[in-house]
């Protein structure tokens, strides 16, 4: 049995999608951070639809070791604010 025999239709549909989006991508470099956003971003376009809606987002700061660690914390909408996801 082949693998793609084994892969659902909607799965199928899924890649043929992810693999159009990704054809957008220009191969030629160099890239700076932003051009490697953007191509990360086109590359998961398909995959992030639909996704949570955020409530909130927060930028800051973790400092460690003489250095300083950006991090972001999003905070989902949900209907049970003491259950929200680790």
């Amino acid at each position: 049995m082949k693998i793609d025999e084994l892969v659902n239709q909607e799965m199928r549909e899924a890649i043929k999608i992810d693999s159009e989006l990704k054809a957008e991508i220009p191969s030629d470099g160099p890239w700076d951070t932003e051009t490697y956003r953007r191509q990360y971003n086109l590359s998961r376009a398909y995959w992030n639809r639909n996704g949570p809606v955020m409530a909130q987002t927060r930028d800051l700061t973790i400092d460690h070791e003489g250095k300083s660690i950006p991090c972001r914390i999003h905070y989902p909408k949900t209907q049970n604010e003491s259950n929200l996801p680790a």
